[in-house]
């Protein structure tokens, strides 16, 4: 039985140390990219929350939606030059739109009253749309 157990113990360590190496070496290439959308919301990638299972394929759709519009990615495709906004005259960009973007201050005011504006993104009573 001893034997079992440190055969156990030998295993989940070595999973355990190839994990943490793997997550040095994730954080490494994550702070590659600071103005990644996601990087400013989660700048330690042992802080992203794990993937829900939870969530219906409409609510999937949705969120993917939110991050992925033709509005703010179409110029990928096209190969044209990023959309800039035409309130802000900056680059248009979803967080763009649901943080700080003046025109839609009046929306984010009556749809999420309380929410400091970095938490918007945060929220998933936002993200998921009826």
């Amino acid at each position: 039985m001893q034997h079992c157990y440190t055969l156990c113990l030998k295993l989940v360590s070595g999973l355990l140390s190839r994990f943490v190496a793997f997550t040095i070496k994730w954080q490494s290439r994550w702070k590659l990219y600071p103005n990644n959308k996601l990087y400013k919301i989660y700048p330690n990638v042992s802080a992203l929350p794990p993937l829900p299972n939870t969530f219906t394929r409409k609510e999937q759709t949705t969120l993917n939606r939110l991050g992925h519009s033709h509005l703010t990615h179409s110029y990928f495709f096209n190969k044209d030059p990023a959309p800039t906004c035409e309130h802000c005259k900056c680059v248009l960009t979803v967080e763009h739109i649901f943080c700080t973007c003046i025109k839609y201050e009046h929306n984010r005011k009556q749809y999420v009253p309380n929410s400091p504006k970095r938490n918007i993104l945060n929220s998933l009573d936002l993200l998921i749309l009826n």
